[in-house]
């Protein structure tokens, strides 16, 4: 914990915290390493498609 930052440090190390805190808790990061994968699906409709079947595996 930070507790004698001055100014905006202040802010900003909350900010920081805050957002890892919040990445961490919904599965963003599962999230995105999962859709990266997928750069080898080209059509739209099958690209829903599969997004839509393993979208379990990300929460």
């Amino acid at each position: 914990m930070v507790f004698n930052a001055p100014g905006a440090n202040v802010n900003a190390v909350k900010e920081l915290v805050l957002a890892g805190l919040f990445l961490g808790s919904r599965g963003i990061k599962l999230g995105i390493d999962h859709v990266t994968t997928l750069h080898d699906v080209y059509d739209a409709g099958e690209l829903h498609k599969t997004l839509e079947t393993q979208k379990k595996f990300c929460r």
